[in-house]
């Protein structure tokens, strides 16, 4: 309870000082989503995986500019059909393209979704859920 109070008053000074979007590196956050406490598949000791978390990662190599979502893998629609459904998070990776030539990946993790997106099976994932201040202000939603 401590803990959850001390990442809540982190979370709500951090949004007061810098408001969304956050910008780390090439990797911009633009929305924290919510945090299914009650199920399982969404959270470990370890990680939180907020629905509606939404990324952007603009490769600054080839200058392609990708979006990750994180989805509620219950609730997928047909437009998501060939992630499959299930009670965990589906991570999924958009690389944007002109004039609606927009490629989907999806992944059970966000290293499987990027691995997908960018080709490399060695990747990393880029939708920020790794970094310090990302983390900090997730442990700290309602």
């Amino acid at each position: 309870e401590e803990a959850y109070d001390t990442a809540r008053a982190y979370q709500k000074k951090a949004i007061q000082d810098h408001p969304l979007p956050l910008s780390v590196g090439p990797i911009t956050i633009v929305k924290l989503g919510k945090v299914e406490y009650q199920r399982a598949g969404f959270h470990s000791h370890r990680h939180i995986f907020p629905v509606g978390f939404v990324s952007t990662y603009k490769d600054p190599d080839s200058s392609a500019l990708y979006e990750s979502e994180i989805l509620d893998g219950a609730a997928l629609d047909e437009k998501h059909a060939e992630a499959g459904k299930g009670d965990t998070p589906v991570f999924l990776v958009t690389k944007k393209g002109g004039e609606g030539n927009d490629e989907r990946f999806y992944g059970r993790s966000a290293k499987e979704a990027w691995r997908k997106a960018l080709e490399d099976p060695k990747c990393e994932e880029r939708m920020g859920l790794r970094e310090h201040e990302v983390r900090k202000r997730i442990e700290g939603l309602k």
